[in-house]
């Protein structure tokens, strides 16, 4: 990964094999073209990250080698705008109902997808889509690259470890919290990096590709997207994107198909994510993104007016914050702390 405040410094090599070398060396297919610090300067880690992409198992969709565009649709047509590459890969994604998924040690890449199919269905590398509770299930020790929307979404889903997970190079946001309403997710010792803006939602955005009249509500990218607090998050790091590293934000309840699936769980009640307190953020490290890497700040809209302006849904309203913590998480609630431990940043 990049040592600079420039993400895109980040290389790829490949190993070849070296008999003559030592045990503290490996040969390279080229000479790195940048500079990549290796030392530990004043108690501060500050060596690249070094990632496997391949893994023996391999997940991988079918692009086309240009943008296209289909009978003239003019979605295709705005995409190819925004990305000039064919963004339509392939997905992976598990829905309620399952005994058991544990999803180790597999490859994904051009995976994803920005043109919504169905009924405004978002396809993902990896998507844990309106589950429930998952405790027992896992996503451990893959490599999810070069994608197009995305690395992991965790969707209407509580309890699910994801650990040990490399994301390097997608559109959007990269691991990602979608309705507000996810909690008790272990996230533990994940590696993101290459984080660019997608077009889903008005926060994965450029300010350009919004409409003039509300793109101050847009480009909230994040390579962590938190938008419930009572999650775990530990040892992971944020090694690039074209905004932020790590990002709590929530909703004032919940957000898309959540809505009508919390009537009947009741789990997060509206304003709940508001007053709940961070269960454990330790140990995270952001570098080289290009807005701050760590932010608690600002709420997502759940279709409201803002400064006299109506804020579809997954707008980021700004100024503003959205995290009270209370105990219990409710208005009434005895205020408490929130506590992040740990933390390295680097902020251009």
């Amino acid at each position: 990964m990049s040592t600079d405040y420039d993400w895109r410094q980040a290389e790829e090599f490949t190993l070849l094999p070296c008999p003559e070398c030592a045990n503290n060396e490996i040969k390279l297919d080229h000479e790195a073209e940048y500079m990549h610090y290796g030392q530990i300067t004043f108690g501060v880690d500050e060596r690249a990250e070094v990632a496997l992409l391949t893994r023996n198992i391999l997940v991988k969709g079918t692009l086309e080698k240009e943008c296209y565009v289909t009978d003239n649709d003019p979605k295709d047509a705005e995409l190819c705008g925004f990305f000039n590459e064919d963004t339509f890969g392939g997905h992976f994604k598990v829905v309620r109902g399952f005994q058991s998924v544990h999803v180790e040690g597999c490859e994904f890449t051009q995976m994803g997808q920005q043109r919504f199919v169905g009924k405004l269905q978002r396809s993902y590398p990896i998507h844990f889509h309106m589950c429930d509770d998952v405790d027992g299930a896992w996503v451990k020790n893959n490599a999810i690259h070069d994608c197009k929307a995305r690395f992991l979404t965790i969707h209407g889903t509580d309890g699910l470890q994801v650990m040990n997970n490399v994301g390097y190079k997608t559109l959007g946001h990269g691991f990602f919290l979608e309705d507000s309403v996810e909690q008790r997710n272990i996230l533990d010792g994940n590696l993101g990096g290459g984080v660019s803006h997608g077009s889903h939602i008005m926060s994965d955005m450029k300010k350009s590709f919004c409409a003039k009249s509300i793109s101050v509500f847009c480009d909230a990218l994040s390579v962590f997207w938190l938008t419930h607090p009572n999650n775990k998050i530990r040892n992971n790091v944020a090694a690039g994107s074209d905004n932020a590293g790590f990002w709590y934000i929530t909703a004032k309840k919940p957000l898309s198909h959540s809505i009508l699936r919390q009537e009947t769980r009741g789990t997060v009640p509206p304003m709940q994510a508001f007053y709940s307190k961070i269960d454990e953020f330790t140990n995270n490290v952001a570098h080289s993104c290009a807005g701050r890497g760590l932010r608690v700040d600002a709420r997502i809209s759940n279709g409201e007016e803002s400064m006299d302006v109506f804020v579809p849904e997954n707008g980021v309203i700004g100024a503003t914050s959205s995290h009270f913590p209370h105990d219990p998480p409710t208005k009434d609630g005895n205020l408490v702390v929130s506590i992040m431990d740990g933390y390295v940043g680097k902020w251009l």
